[in-house]
């Protein structure tokens, strides 16, 4: 009985928290992402161009600018999907085009040097301080703070889409067969979490674990179709991406991972989040080394915000700001 009261204060929280930012100037923001949006693979996974036109489509926000980063794509294919993604869609509503560039193509290394993207970055965080949605892994965030620590001050927070709790799958239960996902931002360049959880930055991780509380359905894909421009674009792209969910893992839809990090930009309130101690676990093996981003509610590691689930209300919130486009 406690966890729906705790809900419906979540609804009311969330509608109160949206109208509220609209009122006040736009949260400059900065966006570090791997996207694929073709959708023309089975497994192309396309919620980074959600995230994207979610965040454009947001009045809360001020993108000053994307950074991309290897991931879902390759490095170049990224930046490529990022600018056709911009170029179509961002004047839409008649905002100007965050300028894009193109960052790190593979994992840090131990060269002191700065992908374009990461540079960007930095010179974006001399200006003012900004809010970090980070996407795919944090290579460019961790190159740059590599090369230039100071800024670290000027980071307001970083959001990331990463962490799992300490015991803990990813583990989709109508499965026919056992299918995890791994932490995939993470694991594409644990160095990078690493680096960046050794500095005093605020930092929000949103999992898998609050992601599988939304999904995007069959039904809602038909609901966008009929949309705007943005909305039937999103349909298109993701037919692919929830067919592959639904033949693999049994599941009446996907889950939206990477909107959540731009939802909890827009309004902290849209998501359930706690204070909890989040380390990085290098666990040595003769067969494969396994590393986690282990989150705890308490234990060692240092304090970070974990979201474990999405307000009821956010999902109709994310379709009306898509769908209008």
């Amino acid at each position: 009985m406690r966890r729906f009261a705790f809900l419906a204060v979540m609804v009311v929280a969330f509608g109160v928290g949206a109208s509220a930012c609209a009122e006040t100037a736009a949260r400059p923001v900065w966006i570090d992402t791997d996207p694929i949006c073709t959708g023309t693979g089975r497994s192309d996974d396309i919620d980074d161009c959600w995230a994207l036109l979610y965040a454009l489509a947001s009045p809360e926000l001020a993108v000053r600018g994307i950074s991309t980063v290897f991931g879902n794509a390759e490095g170049p294919s990224a930046y490529e999907n990022a600018k056709d993604l911009i170029a179509r869609f961002a004047t839409a509503r008649g905002r100007p085009a965050p300028p894009i560039h193109a960052g790190a193509s593979v994992a840090i290394g131990t060269t002191p040097t700065l992908s374009p993207g990461a540079a960007a970055l930095g010179e974006a965080l001399g200006a003012e301080p900004l809010t970090i949605l980070a996407l795919g892994p944090l290579t460019n965030v961790a190159q740059m703070l590599r090369v230039k620590p100071d800024l670290a001050r000027r980071i307001v927070r970083i959001v990331a889409v990463a962490g799992t709790r300490a015991g803990q799958t990813m583990l989709f239960p109508g499965s026919s067969r056992i299918v995890h996902l791994h932490d995939f931002n993470f694991k594409k360049d644990p160095k990078a979490f690493s680096a960046v959880l050794e500095r005093e930055i605020e930092v929000v991780l949103t999992p898998f674990e609050a992601a599988q509380t939304m999904t995007v359905t069959r039904a809602d894909l038909g609901r966008f179709a009929q949309g705007g421009p943005v909305g039937a674009f999103l349909a298109e792209i993701s037919r692919n991406w929830l067919g592959f969910w639904e033949q693999e893992f049994k599941a009446p839809g996907f889950h939206p991972f990477d909107v959540l990090a731009v939802g909890y930009a827009v309004d902290p309130a849209a998501l359930a989040c706690a204070s909890m101690t989040a380390r990085v676990l290098f666990q040595q093996s003769l067969i494969v080394p396994r590393t986690s981003l282990e989150v705890a509610e308490r234990g060692a590691g240092r304090r970070v915000t974990y979201c474990t689930a999405v307000a009821p209300a956010f999902k109709e919130h994310l379709f009306e700001r898509l769908r209008a486009g």
